[in-house]
């Protein structure tokens, strides 16, 4: 319609203030006949992946950052039995973008919640089909979240703040005083913790967000993660040499090891074991023990995360390449010690939810 309309301005035989005024209205047209999301930045055109959908097959989602302020957030399906990729599946299930800088992701019983930081908003999808159910919006660059007794606590870039939001109407009620910038939110029943990444400690609240404490540490801590009798905080030092340190705590924070290694990019806990991920290789030691007793070097360029298979198989690695081209995950089986199929995905390849 409005190619027609500007054909039609061209060869239009009339006054120039005519002329003039059907330009106004074209510009008009063009500006109003297309929906916009605010949160979002530059629009690209839709890819041609498809998403066929199963329910009954075994996927790993893999959530790709995308390059900040560019809007080019995605995710990637793989399909573990077909060992296939479809890309962009938000997309093509819901026909819009994602939005600008994918954080995480979360799941709650019958949801998947995407934590997009610099879209300032949490969009909700079924988990199978990826069909959004809702989004949460408004916040200050999200970053992780947790549920409990019908809120989401949800952790920020930029604020000394966590956000408390009711998930029946999916509206911020309260904020819970954190650190300056507030990464990991872990809830070990008796304690909720929060990683404050830039003073290197750790808030302790107790369930009730009350009587708040903090743990001082040497690193900054960027990685927390729950285990199955406690909780395992790591970083690495803020001096030149960068020293990465493992902390493992009880379900009551008592300390029970330290494990002092190489600087690390993540880390991860498959059953009784521990896998850190470096620039160039993975490392695993026996929880609670400081004994490397597992080592393998990575073929990637640059690695950026890792997550363990539900089914104890093995690991999966993302690797982020130059960050402007697309990443690739790929992965590691225990039992065969062999890398499998390398998997072409989004930009800056990072958050992981399997379902098997």
């Amino acid at each position: 319609m409005a190619a027609h309309a500007w054909k039609e301005l061209c060869s239009f035989n009339a006054p120039a203030m005519e002329r003039i005024a059907l330009a106004f209205i074209l510009v008009a047209m063009l500006t109003f006949s297309c929906d916009r999301d605010p949160y979002f930045g530059p629009v690209y055109e839709n890819p041609n992946d498809s998403l066929q959908v199963d329910s009954t097959r075994n996927f790993l989602l893999v959530g790709c950052e995308g390059n900040f302020q560019l809007g080019n957030a995605s995710i990637s399906r793989v399909d573990l039995l077909d060992k296939t990729v479809s890309n962009d599946v938000f997309n093509s299930a819901n026909g819009k973008l994602l939005g600008d800088v994918l954080q995480s992701i979360y799941r709650s019983g019958d949801s998947l919640y995407l934590i997009l930081n610099n879209s300032g908003l949490i969009r909700i999808v079924d988990p199978i089909s990826l069909k959004q159910i809702d989004v949460i919006k408004g916040l200050n660059s999200p970053r992780y979240m947790t549920i409990k007794n019908g809120n989401a606590y949800v952790t920020s870039l930029f604020s000394d703040k966590v956000s408390v939001i009711n998930l029946e109407n999916l509206q911020v009620e309260s904020m819970i005083q954190g650190g300056d910038w507030t990464e990991h939110i872990i809830d070990l029943e008796k304690h909720f913790v929060i990683a404050e990444v830039n003073s290197n400690k750790l808030i302790v609240y107790d369930p009730n967000f009350e009587s708040p404490t903090k743990l001082r540490l040497d690193i900054s801590p960027r990685i927390m993660r729950k285990t199955a009798g406690g909780l395992l905080v790591a970083g690495n030092t803020q001096t030149i040499d960068g020293q990465g340190i493992i902390y493992l705590y009880d379900n009551e924070l008592t300390l029970i090891d330290t494990v002092y290694l190489d600087p690390v990019v993540d880390v991860v806990v498959l059953d009784s074991m521990i896998y850190s991920l470096h620039s160039n290789r993975i490392e695993g030691r026996t929880m609670g023990s400081s004994r490397l007793i597992f080592s393998v070097s990575t073929p990637t360029t640059n690695n950026y995360s890792i997550s363990a298979s539900p089914d104890g198989s093995g690991m999966w690695l993302s690797d982020v390449k130059d960050y402007i081209s697309k990443g690739e995950v790929l992965s590691y089986n225990l039992d065969q010690n062999s890398w499998g199929k390398r998997y072409v995905v989004g930009h800056i390849p990072q958050a992981m939810y399997f379902s098997l």
